[in-house]
């Protein structure tokens, strides 16, 4: 008999909805004289009370072929014949039984798998990947319905299965069966990968979770698996060599079971140099210290008035040198006997701590693997949840010696990675730019803006003045200085317009600064009540937005454009559900973006609020600094200085991308962004600083 080169492996799994628990059915049924597979994915589309009657003789027809299939017998032949028996019994039991379903509702694949050979047919619209590895142990992936729709399926119970596949299986081919498509679920690469790495029951675990849990999911999945013969060569046991070198090992185990005095004395005579060392160097304090006493107790009876009887009892003549000898020897044994019990008892705590110690790192170590092979497979939930547990444990481990501290710290280290892949966190270097001029006086930065292809910043005196500068490649140098302006001094928020104009926002008034003239002037615009704030400031188009709070509400105001000034005010916002009272920045690119305090950012779209929303972020945005984005850009970006970090968005789905760490963005006060040569530029009081981005495609 041939052997075969490779070996058969099966998993499925199957979940059907909860409004529809007969709507989908798979069987999974292995040869019992050989070794194969029966499968089929049979899926009813019209709902039924019931078990599906066509299920119910599908499945005792498989369930017959499985007990029937031999060795030696034609796979295809007995196949065949399978098939041609449901063609003519489905016929003449739809008629008799009147089934409430047409040939329609129906969607069947059906194959087997046995002797290197994969047998295939079914209606319908299933997904039916093999997966054939060539000889550059690459794979070539074809959808093996699409070849039984070529001719079309029976309109009527007479001939349900029309077109039968056969085909050869090679070692490390996957068949993979499913009444959804894969395909267009999952990305090409990701499963192909799952189905070409995992073990069948992984990769039926693994697909499932890309589907949402009340999704009627089935799926099968046999792969052709290489056979590795694996020689173990068995010692002899009823040998010499054998028994020398286990006597040892039996010793162990054995030692204590019977009496032998002649080890007991070599054993207690191999203590004697351990304790001598050990009371010349004083390590053997107990011993010292009780023959200390006893030295001092004979000394304190010496010096006291006894009775002669007493006396006679306690004089050394009343003792024989060998009575002596034999004391002290008891007193020895008794103090050995202490000390080796004290020492067997600390051998033991030592012996049972190490083993908890090792198996408490083992348990990390593994749930360490696990967490990170489900960051390859983006399971990330599964991946936090397996990273918390080793946490846990890790908390709970203590440790004695430095190899223990050494091996626990490299444990820590390796969870912060982990953790870092799982909260994308980049830490990233930071380069200075520039710092803030010093001479002739003292500055401390303030805001940091773009205008077309130059880069500006202010920075205010010690008298409170703001200087305007802008950074050159070879240095700064200041434009303008808004001096004898009181309102002015205190900038709330920048922006920039198309016409080379800065525009500032104080608190209670809005400054327009040319320059190409270096000339400002203050805009006459201004809170309407004393309780209105301004919160922040985006120039957009030819149009001027503020977000505004009067007390009661949050709004954003649009204000029209009418040469250097803007005029007609109006709300913005018109529908909302969330409440603004907190809101404290926005960013625009058609759309206007808007972070409240609690960290939350809403997105609205032509004055009404979207349903749109940010991914969970860890660790969750707390305290908003600032957003950043354009009509230009695929991202948004929000710096969260308390967080030190720059956390990045793409912007039309609220998916969590990337977060920028650095200690530096802690004294962050405001931030701008060039896409165009990937740096995320921000100041602080002193400096200015970028940092190369990565997440760009």
């Amino acid at each position: 008999m041939d052997i075969s080169p490779f070996s058969l492996k099966a998993a499925k799994i199957a979940q059907s909805g909860k409004k529809d628990p007969y709507g989908l059915q798979l069987i999974l049924q292995p040869f019992e004289q050989s070794d194969g597979f029966l499968f089929a994915c049979f899926v009813c589309n019209k709902y039924l009370k019931k078990p599906n009657p066509l299920f119910l003789l599908l499945m005792e027809e498989l369930e017959r072929l499985a007990n029937s299939v031999g060795e030696k017998g034609s796979v295809q032949y007995h196949f065949e014949q399978l098939v041609k028996s449901l063609n003519e019994k489905i016929a003449i039991v739809a008629e008799e039984e009147e089934w409430k379903f047409t040939a329609q509702d129906i969607e069947i694949g059906l194959g087997m798998v046995s002797q290197e050979q994969l047998f295939l047919t079914g209606r319908g619209d299933l997904t039916a990947l093999f997966l054939s590895k060539t000889e550059k142990k690459r794979y070539q992936v074809y959808n093996l319905f699409h070849s039984i729709q070529n001719e079309p399926p029976g309109q009527t119970w007479g001939k349900l299965f029309g077109v039968i596949l056969d085909g050869d299986l090679h070692p490390g081919d996957t068949f993979c069966i499913s009444n959804q498509p894969l395909q267009q679920s999952l990305p090409n690469e990701e499963l192909n990968l799952i189905l070409t790495t995992l073990p069948p029951s992984g990769s039926v675990e693994k697909i499932r979770q890309y589907f949402s849990f009340d999704t009627c999911v089935g799926i099968c999945v046999i792969k052709a698996e290489t056979q590795e013969k694996i020689v173990t060569a068995l010692k002899a046991t009823n040998t010499t060599a054998y028994a020398h070198q286990t006597e040892e090992e039996t010793e162990f185990f054995l030692g204590d079971q019977q009496p032998r005095f002649i080890k007991f004395r070599q054993k207690i005579k191999s203590f004697f140099p351990l304790i001598k060392n050990w009371y010349k160097h004083g390590s053997f304090f107990i011993s010292r210290r009780i023959l200390f006493f006893f030295q001092s107790m004979i000394q304190f009876i010496k010096k006291q008035k006894i009775p002669s009887k007493s006396r006679k009892f306690f004089s050394s003549e009343r003792l024989s040198k060998k009575s002596r000898y034999l004391l002290l020897g008891s007193f020895l044994t008794l103090v050995f006997l202490f000390v080796s019990i004290w020492m067997i008892y600390q051998a033991r705590e030592k012996q049972t701590y190490e083993k908890t110690f090792r198996e408490q790192i083992q348990s990390i170590e593994s749930l360490q693997d696990q967490s990170e092979q489900a960051f390859i497979y983006k399971d990330e939930n599964q991946a936090r949840y397996f990273l918390d547990k080793s946490l846990e444990i890790l908390q709970n481990t203590s440790e004695n010696t430095p190899e223990q501290q050494e091996e626990k710290q490299h444990l820590i280290k390796r969870a912060q990675n982990i953790q870092n892949k799982l909260q994308h966190r980049i830490s990233s270097s930071v380069n200075i730019v520039t710092q803030i001029p010093q001479t002739p006086e003292t500055l401390t930065g303030s805001t940091l803006i773009s205008l077309e292809e130059s880069t500006y910043f202010f920075a205010q005196n010690t008298s409170g003045i703001q200087k305007i500068f802008e950074i050159k490649p070879n240095g700064v140098s200041q434009i303008i200085s808004l001096h004898n302006q009181e309102n002015l001094n205190k900038i709330i928020k920048t922006s920039s317009a198309e016409e080379a104009n800065l525009f500032i926002m104080h608190e209670d008034a809005i400054s327009m600064i040319d320059i190409a003239s270096t000339s400002w002037k203050t805009l006459s615009l201004s809170p309407s009540s004393s309780k209105e704030q301004w919160r922040d400031l985006v120039i957009y188009g030819s149009r001027l937005y503020l977000l505004s709070n009067n007390g009661t509400e949050t709004q954003i105001l649009r204000f029209q454009g009418q040469g250097v000034n803007f005029i007609n005010p109006r709300h913005w916002i018109s529908k909302q559900t969330t409440d603004l009272m907190d809101a404290n920045h926005i960013a625009i690119d058609g759309t206007i973006f808007i972070s409240k305090s609690n960290g939350n950012i809403l997105r609205f779209i032509s004055g009404d609020e979207s349903t749109w929303k940010i991914d969970v972020v860890d660790p969750a945005l707390e305290q908003i600094t600032d957003l950043w984005t354009n009509a230009d850009s695929q991202f948004l970006y929000v710096l969260d200085s308390k967080q030190e970090r720059i956390v990045v968005f793409e912007k039309e789905t609220g998916k969590f991308l990337v977060q920028y760490q650095n200690e530096l963005l802690k004294e962050a006060k405001s931030f701008i962004i060039n896409e165009e040569d990937s740096h995320i530029w921000f100041l602080t009081e002193s400096s200015i600083y970028n940092i190369t981005i990565s997440h760009l495609p």
